[in-house]
């Protein structure tokens, strides 16, 4: 009975010592594959990170280019300001033998309006249609309404002065009116054409002019010498008087 007792109690020992066996086997692979699942994650978890570090690299290198494309563009509009900015001032300044010529030219239309010859001037310039023998005469005041739109009497001068100057001395100073059909009235009037010499011109700036004149009537009587301020102007493009004094 003893050695059977014996036995019994061997074989328990030997299925408790298996089982202790497996159990740590079993114990080693959960301990492996939680192991190598918590790995995966770190590996993952450091491969995001590194993803988020190449991104934050990829926003500062393109943050860093805009910079500096804005820098080049900020240059270039700079440039290209300076470049309009000195080719208007050249633009400001007209050649000197374009000056001369406006000037002279109102200098011209001037002698004429004095001796009442300004229409016919311009008539011969091209630019209106007058004909002394197309209008009617207002006995009683000495005024004359022409054959003349006063719009085109206008713009016809406007290809010598502003319209600033047009309106301050070549309209009501000259006896000038529009009446109510549109057409220029002015005041009868004559006498002798005054013949302007310009002896020199000194340049004040771009748009400003002493000029020095010397004139006669036209039969050589009345000899005047003169000292004219006048200023320049760009209208469309052509160079016309904006002020005389």
């Amino acid at each position: 009975m003893e050695k059977k007792e014996s036995i019994k109690i061997s074989l328990s020992t030997l299925f408790l010592i298996i089982a202790i066996i497996i159990i740590f086997v079993m114990g080693y692979f959960m301990y492996k594959l939680y192991n190598d699942k918590v790995e995966e994650t770190n590996k993952a978890t450091d491969l995001q990170k590194q993803v988020v570090k190449l991104n934050e690299t990829i926003n500062d290198l393109q943050g860093k280019i805009n910079s500096i494309n804005d820098t080049i563009n900020t240059d270039n509009t700079s440039g290209n300001t300076t470049k309009t900015s000195e080719n208007t001032k050249n633009t400001v300044g007209f050649p000197e033998e374009e000056v001369k010529k406006a000037i002279s030219n109102y200098l011209e239309l001037d002698a004429h309006a004095a001796c009442g010859a300004l229409l016919t001037k311009l008539t011969e310039n091209g630019q209106i249609n007058f004909n002394p023998s197309k209008y009617d005469i207002n006995t009683s005041t000495g005024e004359i309404t022409t054959n003349v739109k006063f719009s085109d009497y206008k713009n016809a001068m406007l290809n010598y002065v502003t319209e600033a100057e047009f309106e301050r001395n070549w309209t009501s100073k000259q006896y000038f009116n529009e009446n109510a059909n549109g057409y220029l009235t002015k005041m009868q009037g004559g006498g002798g054409l005054r013949i302007y010499t310009i002896k020199n011109i000194s340049k004040t700036n771009d748009t400003t002019f002493s000029v020095n004149t010397s004139s006669v009537v036209e039969d050589n009587e009345y000899y005047e010498e003169n000292t004219f301020t006048f200023t320049v102007k760009s209208n469309n493009g052509k160079c016309v008087i904006d002020s005389c004094k």
